[in-house]
C-alpha cells in the first residue's frame, strides 16, 4: 500500500515492513506538466490552486511560467516520461512544441485556447463572452448608459475579443453608448481628464483588467468626480488589484478550473467545458446601481 509521509513517499509490504518508494519511478507515471502564467498583474494566478490540488491527488508537478522562454523547458519535459500537461492556451504559447507530446500524454488547456487549431484535448476554459456581457448588463441595467471600455488589442478568438463580444450583446439588449480604448497603446492621464471633462462624460468603466483602473482613479480624484455615484466602475479577474483598491470585479472562478481540470485529468474521453464567471461586488459598483441614472447624487468622495 503506497502512502504519504512528511519524508516523502513510503510503501508497506505485509509481513516485511515499510519501505522508501523509489521516487524517480513513481515520478515517471504521477508527474503533469503545468504551463501557465505566474505573473498577477493582469492575469489570475493560478499558481495558488493548481499546483496543489494536483500535489493533493498525489501528482508530482513541473510548473513552467509561460512568459519566460518556455520553449526550451517544454522541449525538455517532453522528452521525460510524464502523464498529462496543463496548459494555459495564451496566444504565446509555442503550439508547434504539442507535435511532441506522446500519444498516451493527457493534454488540457484551461483558462483560455488562443491557440492556431484545435487540439485531442479537453478544454476548461472560462466563458469570457459571458463575462463582459454581464459586467455591462450591470452597468447599463443601473443607467450607466455611457461606458467607457478599456481593454488589449483584439483579434479573432482572443480573450479580449470574447469579452467585447459580451459587452456588445449586453448592449444590444440594454441599449447605451460604448467608447473603446486600446489599454496596451500609451495612454496619458491627459487623455483621461479630456474624456471625464467632456460633456458627455463615461458613467461607468468596464476594464479587462484590474489594474488597468488604477490611472483612471487618479484623474476621478484630481476632478473630484466620486466613485460610485459619478462613475461605477468594474474591473476583470478579480486580482489581488481589486481586492487593494475595493474594485468590483468580474472572477473567472479559477479555483473551479483548476478542480475540474484535475477530474478530467484521469478520464477517458475529451470534454469541452466553459466555467461560469460571477462579478465579485466591492466599493466601486455595488450591486444595486438603482436602475436609472445616478449622475450627480451626493455621496462618498473617491478615495483613489
Amino acid at each position: 500500500t503506497l502512502f504519504r509521509s512528511q519524508e516523502g513517499y513510503l510503501y508497506r509490504l505485509q509481513g516485511k515492513g515499510t519501505f522508501v518508494a523509489d521516487f524517480k519511478k513513481l515520478r515517471t507515471h504521477r508527474t503533469v506538466g503545468v504551463v501557465i502564467d505566474t505573473t498577477e498583474r493582469f492575469h489570475p494566478p493560478f499558481t495558488k490552486h493548481l499546483p496543489s490540488q494536483l500535489q493533493s491527488k498525489g501528482y508530482f508537478t513541473t510548473l513552467m511560467d509561460i512568459g519566460n522562454n518556455v520553449k526550451p523547458h517544454l522541449e525538455g519535459f517532453l522528452q521525460e516520461k510524464y502523464f498529462g500537461l496543463i496548459v494555459d492556451g495564451y496566444s504565446v504559447f509555442p503550439f508547434e512544441t504539442l507535435s511532441r507530446l506522446k500519444k498516451s500524454a493527457r493534454l488540457i488547456f484551461i483558462h483560455r485556447f488562443e491557440g492556431p487549431r484545435k487540439y485531442k484535448a479537453s478544454y476548461i476554459l472560462a466563458d469570457y463572452v459571458k463575462g463582459g456581457y454581464l459586467a455591462a448588463k450591470h452597468l447599463l441595467k443601473g443607467g450607466r448608459k455611457n461606458i467607457l471600455i478599456l481593454s488589449f488589442a483584439m483579434r479573432p478568438g482572443w480573450t479580449s475579443d470574447l469579452f467585447y463580444r459580451g459587452c456588445l450583446k449586453a448592449q444590444k439588449e440594454y441599449g447605451g453608448e460604448f467608447t473603446y480604448l486600446d489599454i496596451t497603446k500609451e495612454i496619458s492621464g491627459k487623455t483621461y481628464s479630456d474624456i471625464f471633462r467632456s460633456p458627455q462624460r463615461p458613467e461607468g468603466i468596464l476594464a479587462f483588467s484590474d489594474p488597468g483602473l488604477i490611472p483612471v482613479l487618479k484623474v476621478l480624484k484630481d476632478l473630484e468626480l466620486k466613485v460610485p455615484e459619478d462613475v461605477a466602475l468594474i474591473g476583470y479577474h478579480n486580482t489581488p488589484w481589486a481586492e487593494g483598491y475595493n474594485l468590483t470585479s468580474v472572477s473567472i472562478n479559477k479555483r473551479l478550473i483548476s478542480r475540474k481540470a484535475i477530474e478530467i485529468l484521469e478520464e477517458d474521453k475529451n470534454e469541452e467545458i466553459y466555467v461560469e464567471p460571477e462579478i465579485i461586488f466591492r466599493g466601486s459598483c455595488p450591486e444595486d446601481l438603482g436602475g436609472e441614472d445616478l449622475r450627480g447624487r451626493k455621496g462618498v468622495k473617491n478615495n483613489g
